[in-house]
């Protein structure tokens, strides 16, 4: 897909598939979840908002899953730099 034009192509090339695609996706989805809660969460819909208090759970899955993502990143850059 990519040109080979140096002898670490492949070890550069792998990665920066691997965050581009996993950028593309995490796009595509905070998107679709953004114009859905748009959607559902309109004034009109809900003319009288309520006040959301924390959820533990969900606080720590968005804090866990880019930490995950981000060493990912990094071990998959690291593997073709090494």
């Amino acid at each position: 897909m990519l040109s080979r034009l140096s002898s670490i192509a492949d070890a550069i090339n792998g990665p920066i598939l691997f965050i581009a695609a996993t950028s593309l996706v995490m796009l595509i989805g905070i998107t679709a979840f953004m114009v859905y809660f748009a959607w559902r969460y309109h004034r009109r819909r809900n003319p009288h908002p309520e006040d959301i208090h924390g959820h533990k759970v969900l606080e720590i899955v968005w804090t866990v899953v880019p930490t995950i993502l981000a060493f990912g990143f990094f071990w998959y850059g690291w593997e073709g730099y090494k």
